[in-house]
């Protein structure tokens, strides 16, 4: 199944740009075993979900989306530094302790039963999959930075002023 979805990229001096992307039902192997069942999950009903196995605490919601089935709001993208920048001034369920997850940390959370999108969707019901960016810097190039592709769950590095998606974690490190 595919819909057309209208896409937001926000960069300064914030100009508003509208793309259009494809996206897919999801497709997961019932011969593989979840690595993220929902019992490893607390949702806490103020837009944030609790992994029980790592203990961190995510955002229900990749950044400038909210409601139940994150379906509200303007799916926005930012470069690496404009997304740390961001997490250090978030505040979401009276907490202030936001951040971008290390590469270890966003790979606790992807599905690898499944795939467009490799994420749990009654978790985390994403309307549209990408690279999210991590806190981790590539340690070889100076000008890239870990991300993971919620596609299919690989990590990759990318150049850190590439657009990607955001999504905040508290806890942990």
């Amino acid at each position: 199944m595919k819909t057309n979805t209208a896409i937001h990229f926000l960069a300064p001096p914030f100009l508003a740009v509208v793309l259009l992307s494809a996206s897919h039902a999801q497709t997961c192997n019932t011969n593989i075993p979840l690595t993220t069942p929902d019992s490893e999950f607390t949702d806490h009903g103020d837009g944030t979900v609790t992994h029980h196995r790592t203990g961190l605490m995510w955002k229900k919601c990749k950044e400038s989306l909210s409601g139940a089935a994150c379906d509200q709001g303007i799916v926005s993208v930012m470069t690496w530094s404009e997304a740390l920048t961001h997490a250090m001034s978030h505040e979401l369920g009276n907490y202030t302790d936001w951040r971008l997850p290390n590469i270890k940390e966003l790979a606790t959370i992807a599905e690898l039963a499944c795939y467009e999108p490799a994420i749990n969707l009654s978790v985390f019901p994403w309307r549209l999959y990408r690279r999210i960016w991590s806190s981790s810097p590539n340690a070889s190039i100076a000008t890239e930075a870990w991300a993971l592709n919620i596609g299919n769950g690989n990590d990759n590095t990318q150049n850190k002023g590439a657009l990607a998606d955001v999504w905040l974690v508290r806890g942990g490190q």
